[in-house]
């Protein structure tokens, strides 16, 4: 964007919040309303901070009831902001808000450009997948009609979801194959999902599991297996289905009820193995990760999304592009790939190391690397530790946006397969983590 659009921009926008703030001053609160409902500007139309900021302080002014006045939060730079536009023509409010509109659609369009531009300067996406960018691109055109419409709109679209899973033709969500998390959570939720732990708790050992229930089931699931090849979990399963300790299936020679067993476990393997799909290719870009994710689901019918260790992204080096910034924006792109393809979106979270927390203490989101991104984007996040003196992890439910939170489960460990294998209770809310049996 150049100077002279920026400048544009800026102009246009002093003369929306000085003629909204002028005419609502003048003529009251309910003409202030009516203006904002004729008009339907919003803050996302603003590009710069301070003006978006000030069309939020006048508009929630109005909504309560009463004519903007400047305070000791805001009003210093209200006023500045104000008198710096004194010179400013005031016309029809209306005039304004097309202007504005119009430079906001430009600016998406150019903001859309740019990412298509750098996916196809990166070399990394074939012809197929920067077409698919283009059209979800062009998909998601802002549309500058009516912002607002009835709840009663929404409960009809409601009504035909509760009919659509009634009839098995809609899942909103997938189940773990735990009852008593399926219970709380309805198992892995159609957003962006987060299972957080210290190295070597067990989040490959429950992720592994819920992978193994749902291709038992028939369901398809995608992994992006970055951090270690898909042998991690190809052996997992062997071990669990052959009841062969891993450590003898990567390391010694069989003698012959093994190979009988293993020959058993790839028969039985080969009835679901079809359903798990995994991507071994090392540092992808967000986009590939994205562009991959849109074609598994669309093409081949995945229900599930698992990216193992976000951090081993190929981020930008851009000194311009903050990497914690580049981070939430993948995050918040998952969460909408969610949301528009109707699959879980889950992200493996790697916990910092600190004084007083260990392996046996459930770390909080707030403990994670990208701890601000997960709390702010993530609407189911789970919480692993290590059950002492047992072979099993405790899983707590850190956030469950649309219902119970931060119920504690105790699920085993198979020690030959290194895979969460059954829940053995919930557990009451105590430093010991005892367990409350299954009714």
């Amino acid at each position: 964007m150049n100077s002279k659009t920026v400048l544009i921009d800026a102009q246009v926008e002093r003369l929306v919040i000085c003629t909204l703030w002028e005419e609502t001053r003048s003529f009251g609160a309910k003409h202030g309303r009516s203006l904002l409902a004729r008009v339907q500007l919003t803050a996302g139309d603003f590009a710069g901070e301070e003006s978006a900021h000030l069309f939020r302080v006048i508009e929630q002014a109005i909504s309560a009831g009463r004519a903007p006045a400047l305070d000791s939060t805001h009003g210093p730079k209200l006023g500045e902001y104000l008198q710096t536009s004194a010179f400013l023509p005031l016309e029809p409010m209306d005039a304004h808000a097309v202007r504005l509109k119009e430079l906001s659609h430009r600016r998406w369009m150019l903001a859309s450009a740019q990412r298509i531009y750098r996916a196809a300067l990166e070399g990394e996406m074939s012809t197929d997948e920067l077409n698919r960018l283009y059209q979800s691109e062009a998909k998601g055109t802002p549309t500058r009609g009516v912002p607002f419409r009835p709840l009663s709109a929404t409960m009809k679209e409601i009504q035909q979801h509760l009919h659509d899973v009634a009839d098995g033709k809609k899942k909103s969500s997938v189940l773990t194959g735990f009852p008593i998390i399926d219970s709380y959570t309805a198992g892995l939720p159609s957003t962006l999902v987060v299972i957080a732990a210290m190295p070597g708790v067990g989040k490959s050992a429950f992720e592994a599991a819920i992978i193994r229930n749902m291709a038992m089931r028939g369901e398809k699931s995608l992994t992006f297996c970055m951090e270690d090849r898909s042998e991690w979990l190809a052996f997992r399963l062997l071990a669990h289905e052959s009841k062969i300790h891993q450590a003898a299936l990567r390391h010694r020679s069989l003698d012959g009820g093994q190979w009988q067993k293993v020959g058993d476990a790839m028969q039985a393997f080969n009835g679901f193995g079809g359903n798990i799909l995994c991507d071994d290719r090392e540092a992808l870009t967000p986009t590939q990760v994205l562009a991959t994710a849109r074609q598994a689901v669309q093409q081949f019918g995945v229900q599930a999304i698992f990216l193992d260790n976000m951090t081993s992204m190929q981020f930008s080096h851009d000194p311009d592009r903050r990497g914690d910034l580049q981070i939430q924006d993948f995050l918040r792109d998952a969460r909408g790939l969610a949301a528009e393809l109707n699959v879980p979106f889950t992200v493996l979270a790697h916990v910092k190391r600190r004084p007083g927390l260990d392996v046996e203490q459930i770390p909080n989101l707030t403990d994670c690397a990208e701890s601000a991104s997960y709390e702010r984007l993530a609407r189911v996040a789970y919480g692993l530790a290590s059950v002492p003196g047992r072979e099993a992890i405790a899983v707590r439910i850190l956030k469950n946006t649309n219902g119970v939170a931060f119920a504690t489960v105790e699920i085993s460990i198979n020690p030959k397969s290194a895979m969460a294998d059954l829940e053995m209770g919930e557990v009451r809310p105590s430093k010991s983590l005892s367990v409350v049996p299954n009714a």
